[in-house]
């Protein structure tokens, strides 16, 4: 039996996730503690795993350099350059990893999973005598041959087309890091990490280049992406990344506002089963502020859910209660019936109880309506990996992929399609498979990476 440190930043969806990692982990025999900065105690401890509060994490660990009254501009910018060196330590003591490396010696893990968010924690890590793994979310984000950059939209493309993508994204890249510098000097959060890693004695060439949006690709450490191969693109891939599959947290332990907000969900869906209505779920994204592109796309969509007499529709509005005020705004009033939204929809079952999910193209979602046979129609919220996502739905032709540009007749015609479309009711239940088809894929990602590969458990 292996102990395992696996530690989130505790955003909603990757702490389900790990979850279900943790859970198949312990299934397997292996002891797991749970660790994170945000306050995820309860939730985890509700599904039975011990858990550990790490501090909270620094994003601007290094000390202001304030302005003194009276110093021109050139005075100030003069006395940051000279003390970045001074600051840029200070920020080192205050990321608080000695007492991280207190907590490593106490647990003495055999195998840390790190959440790409806690780079900090993944150098102390990797710097230890613990196996060292990176949990990540996402499809393949390094360059590799055949791939263009996550964050695009490009169907898979040609050479060419992928070569002039990645060379915009490395530039805007470059640019933006360049600009960075000049504002700090070394001092902000990727700056005061480097410095921490140089004193670790991580390498520097693991932290650079990059191709994606986290800070650093740590290239030296495996990663195990939780997703199905068989949906990214066909490329090369490299022997150090490893798709363990979609880790979707079927059974959960709600709390009272969970079970609430479930018993009102299925008074929906009874409501419009026994009218004859077909039922739709949507799911805006937690990230898109309320007065954003996402408005207008959700105006858009509830007039065309209000095109078709037969349809209800149930919008999750990602957490974001203002979401809602800003939509009955655009509309100029109330919604039209046939429209129920929820603050927090209670996502496994309005998934189970759907016709069709309408998703922004986050991959948790994705997953979720993988594991429930859900069929799918994407629009892409455009936002860190979504439109990647949405490319890799419509090339395996796992999802029907539109835009959101379209006008309310065309939203309403697309999801008409899909709902009376028997190939993608057939696709969904192929994608249901295939995220089972994984099952053995993490006890055979932690056996590689196991110190002493006899003390995995046997399967």
């Amino acid at each position: 039996m292996a102990r395992i440190l696996l530690m989130t930043s505790g955003l909603r969806g990757m702490v389900h996730a790990s979850l279900e990692v943790a859970r198949r982990l312990e299934a397997s025999g292996h002891g797991v503690v749970y660790a994170s900065p945000a306050d995820v105690r309860k939730i985890v401890e509700r599904n039975g795993i011990e858990y550990r509060q790490l501090a909270p994490v620094q994003r601007q660990p290094a000390p202001e350099r304030l302005r003194r009254s009276g110093e021109s501009r050139l005075a100030h910018k003069l006395a940051e350059w000279n003390t970045r060196g001074t600051r840029r330590s200070a920020g080192v003591t205050a990321l608080g990893m000695e007492s991280f490396r207190g907590l490593l010696e106490e647990l003495s893990p055999d195998v840390a999973l790190v959440d790409f968010d806690l780079e900090e924690h993944a150098i102390t890590c990797a710097t230890s005598t613990v196996s060292t793994v990176m949990l990540s979310q996402w499809f393949e984000f390094r360059r590799r041959p055949g791939l263009p950059p996550l964050n695009s939209k490009l169907p898979h493309g040609s050479p060419l087309q992928r070569w002039l993508a990645w060379t915009g994204q490395r530039l805007r890249s470059r640019r933006k890091l360049a600009a960075t510098y000049l504002r700090y000097f070394g001092t902000d959060r990727r700056g005061v990490i480097e410095e921490y890693a140089a004193q670790a004695g991580f390498p520097a060439s693991g932290l650079w280049p990059h191709d994606w949006g986290t800070l650093f690709a740590f290239d030296p450490i495996p990663v195990w992406s939780m997703t199905a191969g068989e949906l990214d693109f066909p490329h090369a891939r490299r022997e150090t990344f490893s798709y363990i599959g979609p880790m979707v947290q079927m059974e959960r332990v709600d709390d009272a506002a969970s079970l609430a907000d479930r018993k009102h969900l299925e008074e929906i869906v009874a409501e419009a089963k026994s009218a004859g209505r077909r039922v739709l779920y949507a799911s805006l994204s937690s990230m898109a502020a309320p007065d954003s592109a996402a408005s207008s796309f959700a105006e858009r969509l509830v007039r065309a859910v209000g095109l078709r007499q037969n349809w209800t529709l149930v919008l999750g509005l990602g957490g974001s209660a203002s979401a809602l005020d800003a939509l009955n705004s655009r509309l100029g009033g109330s919604l039209p019936p046939g429209i129920q939204p929820m603050v927090w929809a209670p996502q496994l079952t309005a998934l189970h109880h759907a016709d069709l999910f309408i998703s922004h193209g986050g991959i948790h979602s994705i997953h979720e309506a993988m594991a429930t046979a859900t069929p799918i129609v994407c629009y892409s919220g455009s936002t860190f990996d979504q439109d990647g996502c949405a490319a890799r739905l419509a090339f395996h032709q796992a999802a029907s992929v539109g835009s959101r540009d379209e006008s309310a007749e065309e939203i309403a015609a697309r999801l008409e399609s899909a709902l009376n479309d028997p190939a993608l009711k057939a696709r969904a239940a192929e994608l249901q498979s295939l995220a089972h088809n994984h099952r053995g894929a993490l006890d055979a990602a932690l056996a590689a990476v196991l110190p002493n590969p006899s003390g995995a458990a046997s399967t």
